[in-house]
């Protein structure tokens, strides 16, 4: 077994970050490699690929990588409406 590289590292925390940015309909711009360690995404990545390649490290549960990007996204300037909001912001409109 051999440990990912860096350029493999950035390339997926780059996928990563554009990934949440267009889940969460933000305009992605391509983040240099100290916003992607600053946002965590460097290291979300390194475990990943680490994950992928047998090392054994365990799957983080999906709420938390929820509430990860979140903060990512709310430490950064957004405002992220839950989905269960956006269904009570929907229920009294009329079309």
């Amino acid at each position: 077994m051999r440990l990912p590289s860096k350029d493999e590292i950035l390339d997926l925390a780059r996928k990563m970050y554009m990934e949440d940015c267009v889940r969460h309909g933000i305009q992605p711009l391509t983040p240099e490699e100290d916003e992607l360690k600053e946002m965590g995404y460097f290291e979300r990545a390194r475990l990943a690929l680490m994950r992928r390649d047998g090392y054994g490290f365990e799957e983080r549960f999906r709420e938390d990588e929820v509430n990860w990007a979140r903060k990512v996204l709310e430490d950064n300037g957004y405002v992220v409406i839950p989905e269960s909001g956006m269904r009570g912001l929907w229920r009294g409109w009329r079309f």
